[in-house]
């Protein structure tokens, strides 16, 4: 439609725009076999889009504490996450909080006591109780985080145990684990309370010990194995597992891996975070080529397996091979529907472009009872604490100084509805600052995604939507027989 459109072309030469204030798709050929009427509709809605957009830019206002606060209680408290201890009995080469990364906290060797949590735990479902009218059937989650929060497994008993004393509704538990310090108790307790951890492997032996590592540098599988049969024994469903891989992880031997297992259900396969990081500073070009290699010949495998329309069914009778095309799926289609979701998501926000989320929308609380924007994010800009819970002064500080110093100049950007960025990506010592050779990285990551999800759409039109479906109602079978 017009030129600032992205345009893409997919291997078998068709090409395709994506509008990009109405986030349509058009085909060429289907563009230029649509009537002139047809024509004329699309560039009005492309038009009421983009004039929206200005609109909304040319009556920006600063966000005061009360609008947020508003949309935080309509829109937000989806999840308290409690770090429950900083410390780690592991060494992974690739975590956050090592000294491969900067923006982010070193290792540490405190726990969070059962006062700070049981505070911030009354805080939290204070505004729970508060946003009960806007949302009557919502079933808030609690997070119990580390470091390695079973290093605190008494305080985790402790808190689960005094949520059903003070909070009448339903609450969703669950818990990141690198499982070496499960023992029994633990997992009749996650049984019985209807407590979902998720565990962390990397694949088989060889593949998991990569990176891994105890304290000492060596690697964790055989502590961490035998415990996970157990888990899958007493919890007697398979169990949500979080895989990383990186340049030197042979990517083919951990989808086999988990192919071959049916205690696991692989709920994300995700790289190394590149955010602030010198962590890809070690590896040499022919290392890269070889994952990439390998990355692209399981593609094209993926794309074939399209091909032959292949049918996935019931997660207890899934076969092998259904289990591979499974994580093929989440590792080629997730990306793709991040196209769609993103465009869904960011309509809805006070902020706009980009797909940060708003403060408040989750709560991580560290062992010390200071509130942040999430785990993940640099500690430099608090948005609260036990003592004043959630400062919505801050929280609107927050977002005006992101839209000032980042957003607002986004509004003539061919991605600006799906652009994957947020506040972790341009805080710096404290300030957001707009870093243009992160825009390229994700200008080209997205038209990289648009032509594989066009792509899939020409082999089968209906694969996305049955993958989304698919994925998220097996999730949901572990969810409904663990709880």
């Amino acid at each position: 439609m017009t030129n600032s459109n992205p345009t893409v072309e997919t291997r078998t030469g068709e090409k395709y725009s994506f509008l990009k204030n109405s986030g349509i798709i058009l085909s060429e050929k289907g563009l230029n076999s649509s009537s002139e009427k047809r024509i004329a509709c699309l560039r009005q809605v492309e038009e009421e889009c983009m004039n929206n957009e200005k609109s909304k830019i040319i009556q920006h206002k600063k966000i005061c504490a009360d609008d947020a606060k508003k949309f935080v209680v309509k829109n937000g408290l989806t999840e308290l996450v409690l770090e429950v201890t900083n410390s780690c009995n592991m060494r992974c080469t690739y975590c956050i909080f090592g000294d491969k990364y900067s923006e982010l906290r070193e290792h540490g060797y405190n726990n969070m006591t059962f006062e700070t949590a049981k505070i911030a735990i009354s805080n939290f479902f204070s505004l729970i109780n508060e946003s009960r009218i806007y949302n009557p059937d919502g079933k808030p989650i609690v997070s119990f985080y580390g470091g390695e929060p079973l290093l605190n497994y008494p305080l985790i008993k402790r808190c689960v145990e005094y949520i059903k004393e003070v909070y009448s509704g339903e609450v969703y538990f669950t818990l990141t684990s690198n499982a070496t310090l499960l023992t029994n108790e633990m997992l009749y307790f996650f049984r019985d309370n209807s407590i979902h951890p998720i565990f962390s492997l990397d694949g088989g032996e060889v593949q998991h010990n990569l990176h891994r590592v105890l304290k000492n540098g060596v690697g964790s599988y055989d502590k961490v194995i035998g415990k996970l049969y157990k888990a899958y024994e007493i919890l007697q469903f398979p169990l949500f597992i979080n895989a990383v891989y990186s340049y030197d992880t042979d990517i083919r031997q951990v989808i086999d891996f988990f192919a071959e297992h049916k205690e696991f259900f692989l709920l994300g396969i995700n790289m190394v975070s590149p955010v602030n990081t010198s962590y890809f500073d070690d590896f040499d070009d022919e290392v890269k080529k070889h994952f990439f290699d390998t990355w692209d010949a399981l593609q094209n495998e993926y794309y074939s397996i399209i091909k032959k329309g292949r049918n996935k069914d019931s997660l207890v009778e899934m076969s092998k091979e259904d289990r591979k095309i499974m994580i093929l799926d989440t590792l080629f289609s997730r990306q793709c529907m991040n196209l769609v979701l993103r465009q869904i998501l960011n309509n809805n926000k006070i902020l706009h472009f980009t797909a940060t989320c708003v403060p408040g929308e989750r709560v991580f609380v560290d062992v010390n009872g200071n509130y942040h924007i999430c785990e993940k994010i640099s500690r430099t800009r608090k948005i609260g604490d036990n003592i004043v819970g959630l400062n919505f002064n801050e929280i609107a500080n927050i977002m005006n100084e992101y839209y000032e110093n980042v957003s607002s100049s986004c509004i003539s950007c061919a991605i600006q509805k799906v652009c994957p960025s947020c506040f972790n990506n341009y805080l710096s010592n404290g300030v957001f600052v707009k870093k243009e050779e992160l825009c390229g990285i994700y200008k080209n990551s997205f038209i990289n995604n648009l032509a594989h999800y066009c792509y899939i759409n020409e082999l089968d039109s209906q694969w996305l939507d049955k993958f989304r479906s698919q994925y998220y109602k097996k999730a949901k079978e572990l969810v409904v027989t663990l709880g």
